[in-house]
């Protein structure tokens, strides 16, 4: 499957969403969209799978903070940064932090 793009964007919900981020201007052109899809599964999967993480019970958003966000934000354009910034501050508005 991922040996192939066309068959990648027929099963890959995130090839396809990294796709249209690309075409609204919110993920930089300049990324392999097989290779950031790829990394993003394998990431998940050794988030899952690894003994060594699971013994540091970092809690979802521990993960959502720490590793997925910062990725995101090196991928997205400036639109991206300041719509995913607009986004954390409303859903945690009881609080100045920014994720």
């Amino acid at each position: 499957m991922y040996s192939c793009n066309e068959r990648l964007k027929q099963f890959s919900a995130s090839f396809t969403l990294l796709e249209k981020g690309i075409r609204e201007g919110i993920f930089r052109k300049d990324i392999r969209l097989d290779l950031v899809d790829n990394f993003i599964h394998e990431l998940i999967g050794l988030i899952h799978n690894s003994e060594r993480l699971r013994m540091l019970k970092a809690s979802g958003r521990d993960v959502l903070v720490s590793i997925f966000l910062p990725y995101f934000r090196g991928i997205c354009t400036s639109k991206g940064v300041e719509l995913m910034d607009k986004y954390f501050i409303s859903v945690n508005d009881n609080t100045d932090q920014r994720i």
